[in-house]
């Protein structure tokens, strides 16, 4: 459950930024703007199941640990707990930097005009200051 935390946070981020999005009235000659930002989205999705698909992978790799580790005796199981310690904390840091990386690119999409001028206070990217950084 822990493992689907950041990856809830990042699906629920990228909708509200694509609702906020579908909200705003259309503008005129504003046709190039809905196809960047439909190829933007495109590009979000296929990240996002990209990242799901490797959420399965940590979960089956992590699976076979426990497993191992419930199965082994003595010294072997001192090993197998080990092995599966470490399989969590690297897999902890590679869903962290997954989200992280989902959030940067999410703001340079805003930054860059693609979300529909909206500037990202998160990063405060480009010269234009975040929020509260003036």
């Amino acid at each position: 459950m822990s493992k689907l935390l950041p990856v809830s946070l990042v699906v629920a981020v990228v909708a509200a930024v694509l609702w906020a999005q579908a909200t705003q009235p259309a503008q005129p000659g504003d046709q190039q703007s809905k196809d960047q930002m439909a190829q933007c989205c495109q590009r979000m999705k296929q990240k996002m199941e990209q990242m799901q698909q490797r959420t399965s992978q940590m979960d089956e790799e992590l699976d076979r640990k426990i497993r191992a580790m419930n199965e082994a005796q003595g010294d072997a199981k001192v090993t197998a707990i080990a092995e599966a310690v470490s399989t969590m904390a690297q897999q902890r840091k590679e869903m962290h930097e997954q989200g992280r990386a989902m959030m940067k690119d999410m703001c340079t999409m805003m930054d860059s005009g693609q979300g529909g001028g909206m500037i990202c206070p998160a990063m405060g990217s480009g010269t234009r200051p975040a929020a509260g950084r003036r």
